[in-house]
């Protein structure tokens, strides 16, 4: 137990030299902005003021499902992990969001509404469609 109890006094020690460090530190000072700093605000004030152009930053791939021209946005019985990301990208300014497939068409970005459910025993699906373009889309569930 000896031994122990000197382990932890070098600990101790060591650690009162850090502090003892850390007090001769000189703090930032207060509104003195580098180029880094600078360059930071201004991409922030360019993002707050950019009319955002969103494009795909890559393909989408959706599988059709059963129904002719009807893709599957996905299948929620599939962790969200194993769930494809869809990344929209500006244009103008290079900020980046992550699309809700259910919620904006990934055919014209156009705005998805919810058809009526179709429930099934043990599965449901959740219908939309693109009150834009047309375009339809399907959410499978498996119930449980």
């Amino acid at each position: 137990m000896g031994g122990a109890s000197g382990v932890r006094g070098k600990e101790l020690s060591q650690v009162n030299h850090l502090i003892s460090k850390a007090e001769i530190c000189v703090p930032v000072k207060q509104g003195v902005l580098n180029e880094v700093d600078r360059l930071t605000d201004k991409i922030r004030l360019i993002k707050e003021s950019c009319s955002h152009d969103y494009r795909f930053t890559g393909p989408v791939y959706l599988r059709e499902s059963l129904e002719k021209g009807v893709y599957i946005l996905y299948d929620a019985s599939f962790p969200s992990t194993l769930r494809p990301k869809h990344v929209l990208k500006c244009q103008k300014c290079s900020e980046e969001t992550e699309l809700n497939i259910t919620k904006t068409c990934p055919h014209c970005l156009g705005e998805m509404k919810e058809d009526k459910r179709k429930g099934y025993i043990y599965f449901s699906t959740f219908p939309y469609h693109c009150v834009k373009c047309g375009f339809k889309g399907v959410v499978n569930v498996w119930d449980q």
